[in-house]
C-alpha cells in the first residue's frame, strides 16, 4: 500500500482531504479491494484530467430517456468515468447527445454571483427539455464525491503536515490548497 500511496497525485490527495472533511469515514470494515477497484479509474487520470471532469456548474437530476420508457425518469440516464463526454440510458443503451437527439438549444442561466452558464438541451414534440449533459454533470459530481470519500477511507486520516511532508510543501500550503478546493466545490454547488 505504501507504493500506491506514493503514486497518488496532489489532486487525488485533495479529494481525500475534501472527502475527509465532507464525510467522515465509516467505522464499519470496508471491502478494501472493492474500494481500490472503485477508485482505480479516477486514480489513472492526471490532475488536469480530474479537474477537467469535475463539473463547473450544477447538474440536473430529473432527465428522462426520450427513446424508451424503461425504468423511472430519475434513474434512466447515467454517466461513467470511462466515457465522460456522454450519458446513456441504462435500459436501451442509447448515448446522448446524438444525431437523433442533439443538444441543439441552450438555456442561459445567471447565478447569484452574476456568472452566466449555458445548459444545452433537446426539446421533444411536447416541448419537454432534455438536459442530457446536465444530467451527466450531476452524476459526475456524485461520482467524484464518492471517490473523495472512498479515498479517505482507503488513506485513513492524514494531517496537513503529513500531506505537506509527502509533497515537499508546508502544511500551510496544503491548507491553502484545501481551502481553494472547498471554495470551488461550494461555488459550483450553488451554480
Amino acid at each position: 500500500m505504501a507504493n500506491n500511496q506514493r503514486r497518488w497525485s496532489m489532486a487525488s490527495e485533495l479529494l481525500v482531504v475534501a472527502g475527509a472533511i465532507l464525510m467522515a469515514p465509516s467505522a464499519e470494515a470496508q471491502d478494501l479491494d472493492g474500494l481500490k477497484r472503485a477508485v482505480a479509474p479516477a486514480m489513472a487520470l492526471s490532475d488536469e484530467e480530474i479537474i477537467e471532469l469535475i463539473p463547473d456548474r450544477a447538474g440536473i437530476y430529473f432527465v428522462g430517456c426520450p427513446n424508451c420508457s424503461g425504468g423511472t425518469q430519475e434513474n434512466q440516464i447515467s454517466w461513467t468515468i470511462e466515457r465522460p463526454q456522454e450519458v446513456f440510458c441504462r435500459f436501451c443503451d442509447i448515448r446522448y447527445p446524438n444525431d437523433k437527439y442533439p443538444d441543439d438549444q441552450v438555456l442561459r442561466v445567471t447565478n447569484a454571483r452574476g456568472d452566466e452558464h449555458e445548459y444545452p438541451y433537446w426539446d421533444d414534440a411536447d416541448g419537454y427539455h432534455h438536459f442530457f449533459q446536465a444530467k451527466g454533470w450531476y452524476v459526475a459530481r456524485e461520482y467524484f464525491q464518492d471517490v473523495a470519500r472512498w479515498l479517505a477511507e482507503l488513506g485513513g486520516k492524514s494531517t496537513l503536515g503529513d500531506l505537506g511532508a509527502k509533497y515537499g510543501v508546508s502544511a500551510e500550503r496544503i491548507r491553502q490548497i484545501e481551502k481553494r478546493a472547498m471554495e470551488q466545490m461550494r461555488v459550483t454547488a450553488t451554480v
